[in-house]
């Protein structure tokens, strides 16, 4: 059932391709690398198709991650599909698509159960001196949530039409339903992370580079700790 499900959404995000010429769409590639003082680092990337322009435009995404844990790691892969209304000052985006997880590794991030994915995704720049983002997706096998507010205010531009920006981030994600380890139910890992984002952006959409950390919150049953992350995002379009 995982399998068939996985192969149509992988069809149906090759499929964008022919909606619109080819010529007619972006595709980007979005990175980071986070560690975490709690033992969970995370690695993550995600292939972008989107078609240029204004109003509403298909959107289709393949992402995948692998999160790093003291004696267990696991790892997913999400293929998606949707529609992105966008503007000259930013977009809003919806997408469907189906988690594949590592139902033998850790639940952390993304949950330890395959199923359906859905996602939000609101991008705010204006005329550039603030920017705001919103991002949301949901892991309906894991009962799993991911999700992230950012402000940020450009302080300076840069001679080459970029820009550096300043701003903060709130993070949190949690499993919604308890866990059962050994046929006993315990509360769901879920972690909260606040702390100061640095921006740097170029002219007319190119590569855009952020550096996040700060003060995390991570639970797991019994066990509660406060610690630090650390987070470096990469925004790279390659047509």
């Amino acid at each position: 059932m995982h399998s068939r499900n996985w192969s149509g959404l992988v069809g149906m995000v090759a499929a964008l391709a022919f909606v619109v010429p080819l010529k007619a769409q972006s595709v980007a590639l979005n990175a980071a690398a986070e560690a975490g003082g709690d033992e969970v680092h995370l690695l993550f990337s995600e292939l972008a198709l989107v078609g240029e322009g204004t109003g509403w435009r298909p959107v289709g995404t393949i992402g995948g991650y692998l999160v790093l844990t003291e004696g267990e790691n696991s790892w997913g892969l999400t293929p998606a599909a949707g529609l992105r209304y966008a503007t000259d000052g930013g977009f809003l985006q919806g997408q469907v698509g189906w988690a594949l997880r590592d139902e033998e590794g850790s639940p952390f991030f993304g949950g330890d159960e395959s199923g359906l994915h859905t996602a939000l995704h609101a991008e705010f720049w204006g005329e550039g001196t603030w920017s705001a983002q919103g991002l949301a997706s949901y892991n309906w096998g894991a009962d799993y949530l991911w999700s992230r507010a950012r402000l940020a205010r450009r302080l300076a531009a840069l001679a080459s039409g970029g820009g550096v920006a300043l701003g903060g981030e709130l993070v949190w994600q949690a499993d919604t339903d308890d866990q059962t380890i050994l046929g006993v139910e315990v509360d769901g890992y879920q972690a909260t992370q606040i702390g100061p984002v640095l921006q740097w952006t170029t002219r007319g959409g190119g590569p855009v580079l952020a550096f996040s950390g700060g003060w995390k919150n991570s639970a797991f049953g019994d066990v509660d700790d406060d610690t630090w992350y650390a987070r470096a995002e990469l925004y790279l379009p390659l047509r």
